[in-house]
């Protein structure tokens, strides 16, 4: 049997390691006896999705409010265990040391010093920077799979978000080394419970999505301009632009304001912010589709990473347009999380556009079940509950895809 694991997901990959252990983990006759396989590894491409349902529902709030002391300012008090000023001491040290060295191999947070009384499962954390992505790699000594595994990487996740953004480079692959991966004997029942009620969304398939518009990169300028292509049912691509030219405000030419096009592809509508007189960052899940983006170094910034894991701080943009990304990309399941990703970049009173479909046709019955789509009226509710005032609608109940042009309400939350 292979001990490498991969998934989209922190939760289907500790789902998949659970199986691995509860079916041929060798049982250690311990004091408190545990099944375990030793050097295992596993991995997963969607580092902003840490959320897990089925481990909320079979092990409730216990472990996670304990983890998250641990990794807290003043520490768990009843076991006097806390990570928080090992790892903030060093994570200053790792963003120099990234930014000196892109290619470094040594940006590494150490937990587990010989001073150190209580060892810590964590022993250090690496990062680093390969094919313009932020990777994370958590060395455990060992890891009580079952209970603690999931919120130490939760904890964990927060640090390779901060670093990310510090660098301003996405958060790529997340892989964790554990020695010994453990799940105690008295937890076997309850594993199995929180196997067997799995029920997992499979809609936002990472590399599936990325395959898919790296085939697409080489003609998509040319595919766009036909009628019949697929984007231009209803005019939808067009319509788009129309909207965009009319609503999005000019910028100031000297005030550096900032537009993001989430979601960039070969940056079509990047070139249309520019022209509005705004520094334009494009971002693209798809490295191909950025490879034949339309280039200018001087106004126009184009960088590798996912629109629902953006890697700016927050309030960094005034303006975002994001053409494409509920219709092709996400889910019902990350409708809240596109909503409130961008959100969070978005400056106070900055404004936001986007397209979405209110329909299917009866063709495309199948789709349904897994992409995102609702009536303009729900459309609205869904952006004051995020925060969001809705300014400007393009399309009509009968048009099977809408625009929306809105502005972040201040101080909403």
């Amino acid at each position: 049997m292979s001990n490498n694991f991969k998934a989209d997901t922190l939760e289907r990959v500790w789902l998949k390691v659970l199986r691995a252990v509860v079916s041929s983990g060798q049982l250690v006759k311990d004091e408190n006896p545990f099944f375990e396989i030793q050097n295992l590894q596993l991995a997963y491409h969607n580092a902003f999705e840490t959320f897990s349902p089925n481990y909320n529902e079979v092990f409730g709030k216990k472990f996670l409010d304990y983890i998250h002391r641990v990794y807290s300012p003043d520490g768990d008090p009843e076991t006097g265990r806390n990570y928080y000023v090992a790892i903030n001491d060093q994570i200053i040290q790792v963003v120099k040391k990234l930014k000196k060295e892109p290619l470094s191999r040594s940006a590494t947070i150490i937990l587990a010093t010989v001073e150190n009384p209580k060892q810590p499962c964590v022993t250090e954390i690496n990062f680093s920077i390969r094919n313009n992505l932020l990777h994370m790699i958590v060395v455990f000594k060992s890891s009580d799979l079952a209970k603690k595994f999931i919120p130490d990487m939760i904890e964990l996740s927060h640090v390779h978000e901060q670093i990310s953004r510090s660098l301003e480079i996405a958060r790529g692959e997340v892989t964790a080394h554990v020695i010994s991966a453990q799940i105690y004997q008295e937890d076997r029942k309850t594993v199995l419970r929180a196997i067997q009620s799995a029920k997992l969304s499979n809609y936002f398939q990472t590399q599936s999505i990325i395959e898919n518009w790296d085939k697409e990169a080489a003609k998509w300028d040319k595919n766009i301009r036909r009628p019949e292509y697929y984007v231009n049912i209803e005019n939808g691509y067009s319509r788009f632009l129309d909207f965009l030219k009319k609503e999005i405000p000019d910028s100031d030419w000297n005030s550096d304001s900032i537009a993001l096009d989430s979601g960039c592809g070969t940056g079509i509508i990047a070139d249309e912010l520019k022209k509005k007189g705004y520094r334009v960052v494009g971002i693209d899940i798809s490295s191909e589709m950025l490879r034949f983006a339309h280039k200018d170094s001087v106004s126009t910034q184009y960088v590798l990473a996912n629109s629902l894991d953006l890697p700016y701080n927050d309030t960094y943009f005034d303006v975002i347009c994001s053409r494409g990304i509920l219709i092709s990309h996400v889910g019902k399941k990350y409708v809240d999380a596109f909503l409130d990703e961008h959100y969070r970049v978005l400056k106070p009173c900055g404004f936001f556009m986007f397209d979405f479909v209110t329909h299917f046709n009866a063709a495309e019955i199948t789709k349904r079940r897994k992409k995102a789509y609702m009536s303009f009226k729900h459309m609205v509710q869904y952006l004051e509950r995020h925060g969001f005032e809705m300014l400007k609608r393009s399309g009509t109940d009968t048009n099977r895809v809408n625009a929306v042009f809105c502005r972040k309400l201040v101080n909403n939350f």
